[in-house]
């Protein structure tokens, strides 16, 4: 394909990606955490509880142009996400895929279920890849181009940004190390500007890294929580490897994902620029694959992996074509990346309109169905029937600690105090109404939840008294009047 009309496909299909997930984010109500780092965004800090403080940094960008709004909130992260898909085509480009090729890669990274989502919710995983994915571009410059300021510079700033935005960032020095240990180009072993520019990148992100291994850090939350769950059994371990493997695949897409292993099995030894591509997808392939024998994963703790596995199976698709194998044939590669835009297609107007069956029939308080098109709906509608109950709202629901109620808090939730509670400073009791989301299978009613504490009990309520605004098709929920005694010095 001619470059100018591989540069123009590129134009539009970023512009058509990012116009429609720019208005997807005014359409769709905020998830819980995305509200939960909204709350963040009102104190800015160089440390929060969960993950570095970038996102929370965007949000409050965001908000200062858009205001406390969805499209406020999401604002940064659909640029940035939207800036991935030009910015892999670069990546590519760099890498040795000819215009055609590299269009490919831009449009396999737009359309997968991760760069969508990137492109459309306020996720710490945005910034993330896109600042890994801007270092990798400094790092290929660097060992194939004579512009070692400029790509030393988008090496810091990717590196910066990465490890600002995610504790995984700090794999990225490990690559360029592993690198150059390994490569054939002794000369690059003495390249000064590439130790310098990753060293810049940390230095720039130690504030943030040592401000988290504080109390209440998420540096010390993430080890915890992404490396050790000793109630595991051998059986569970494996069965997560299973899902980390299987969910991989997954957001791959199958067809995509049988090109990346054939890349991951045997990287181009001719093309320089594979060996990066491979370390930067198989390094966090291999620790979190290990690190789901140890606790729980999730899908999207690898994210920055898939961008240099998709380039890196295009050279191979390059390479294949080149040598005239069959299987990369044009309607091959437009029958795999045709499934990926359909399943795409599909997610995109599920999150608008939930249609596919994707729900559970059973959940734990406060966590709600497994659909995630239920955290994007019904916010709105619990926060009027809430207040239509006129019932006594304490300040520990709506506490920013946790995602439900910083959602709740977001559409306008308010505390409302018990009448009991007026000028009394001491232990109480008192009642008030727990909020829960249930799950529910369509056409089955709310199952039951467990208790919202212990040390309250439940009171019987009339279900004519439960307004039937407090039960939502995509995000079932309901309410349990509670009569609790409060512990000292819970009343502030």
């Amino acid at each position: 394909m001619d470059p100018r009309r591989a540069v123009r496909w590129l134009v539009l299909l970023t512009v058509g990606l990012g116009t429609i997930h720019l208005w997807m984010a005014g359409a769709l109500e905020l998830a819980p955490d995305e509200a939960y780092y909204w709350t963040w965004s009102k104190h800015l800090a160089l440390a929060y509880p969960d993950h570095p403080p970038l996102v929370a940094w965007l949000v409050a960008a965001g908000t200062a142009l858009g205001g406390d709004t969805e499209v406020g909130v999401r604002l940064w992260f659909v640029v940035l996400g939207t800036g991935l898909i030009p910015l892999s085509f670069l990546l590519a480009r760099r890498s040795g895929a000819r215009p055609g090729i590299a269009l490919l890669v831009a449009a396999a990274v737009g359309t997968s279920l991760l760069g969508s989502a990137g492109a459309l919710l306020a996720t710490p995983e945005t910034p993330f890849v896109f600042g890994w994915t801007l270092a990798m571009l400094g790092l290929i410059g660097l060992s194939s181009r004579e512009r070692p300021f400029l790509d030393g510079g988008l090496l810091a700033a990717g590196t910066a940004v990465a490890v600002a935005s995610k504790l995984t960032g700090i794999l990225l020095p490990a690559i360029v190390a592993l690198w150059l240990f390994w490569a054939r180009e002794r000369v690059w072993r003495k390249r000064w500007t590439l130790l310098f520019a990753v060293l810049l990148g940390l230095v720039a992100a130690v504030p943030v890294f040592l401000a988290g291994l504080g109390s209440g850090g998420s540096t010390a939350f993430q080890l915890r929580h992404g490396l050790w769950a000793p109630e595991l059994g051998v059986a569970d371990r494996l069965a997560n490897l299973g899902a980390f493997l299987g969910g991989q695949i997954g957001l791959l897409s199958p067809a995509l994902a049988v090109a990346v292993i054939a890349f991951l099995a045997r990287p181009l030894a001719a093309t320089p620029a594979s060996w990066p591509l491979w370390l930067s997808a198989i390094v966090p392939w291999a620790l979190f694959g290990f690190a789901s024998l140890l606790a729980r994963p999730e899908a999207n703790w690898p994210a920055c992996a898939h961008v240099g596995a998709l380039a890196g199976a295009a050279l191979l698709l390059q390479h294949a074509r080149d040598s005239g194998r069959r299987w990369s044939r044009g309607r091959w590669i437009a029958v795999a990346l045709g499934l990926q835009v359909l399943v795409s297609l599909l997610v995109h107007v599920h999150l608008l309109r939930p249609f596919l069956p994707l729900g559970t029939g059973s959940s734990a308080p406060f966590t709600g169905p497994s659909d995630p098109a239920a955290r994007l709906h019904g916010w709105k509608e619990l926060v009027g029937a809430l207040q239509r109950q006129a019932e006594p709202i304490v300040p520990d629901v709506l506490s920013p600690d946790d995602p439900i109620p910083a959602v709740l808090r977001f559409y306008g939730l308010r505390p409302r105090w018990p009448a009991e509670w007026q000028g009394r400073s001491r232990h109480v009791e008192w009642e008030w109404w727990s909020i829960e989301l249930v799950g529910r299978r369509p056409g089955e009613g709310p199952e039951e939840a467990g208790a919202w504490s212990d040390s309250c009990a439940q009171v019987s309520v009339d279900a004519a008294t439960v307004d039937p605004g407090l039960v939502h098709p995509s995000a079932p929920v309901r309410i349990r009047r509670l009569r609790c005694a409060d512990p000292p010095g819970r009343i502030r």
